[in-house]
């Protein structure tokens, strides 16, 4: 089996009748639509704010222009700035947030949350094929990798 079958690309049509290639980036994501669209426990407005975000960490490549601020901004801070609803918060972005990296969103540093979805959803060629992550997570924890040593040492 080819690589080129396990990873396809997207082509849509153009305004001027041609054709256009979409990044893997996008295709990660098309990917997954119909399951985020099926996902029962968020509403239509809670997909819509997810969509939303997960199309700014897209365009920034998995680097926002509010992740720069002088100090940093907590995940939920990130949220909050782009809207997103209560139940978005908590069904979807507290519960893969906090299960990857073990702190409240609230004290998460944005960068880190954006860098998970980043990785996962948008950059991991192969995806998520049967429900388990084929990154490993010292890969996902690269990026803050110092951050969690200072604040939970090895006993």
């Amino acid at each position: 089996m080819g690589r080129s079958i396990l990873r396809p690309a997207v082509v849509s049509k153009t305004r001027r009748g041609g054709s256009a290639r979409c990044s893997r980036h996008v295709a990660r994501a098309v990917h997954m639509a119909g399951s985020f669209a099926d996902f029962a426990p968020l509403t239509l407005a809670d997909k819509r704010c997810i969509a939303m975000a997960m199309l700014d960490i897209l365009r920034g490549k998995g680097h926002t222009a509010d992740l720069d601020e002088p100090g940093g901004i907590s995940m939920l801070e990130w949220l909050k700035r782009r809207k997103q609803t209560k139940g978005a918060i908590e069904r979807f972005w507290r519960v893969v947030l906090v299960s990857a990296l073990d702190e409240e969103l609230d004290r998460t540093d944005a960068r880190f949350g954006v860098d998970v979805f980043w990785k996962v959803v948008f950059v991991e060629p192969y995806g998520i094929p049967d429900g388990r992550a084929v990154r490993a997570l010292a890969d996902l924890y690269d990026g803050c990798k110092t951050e969690i040593e200072k604040t939970r040492p090895e006993k």
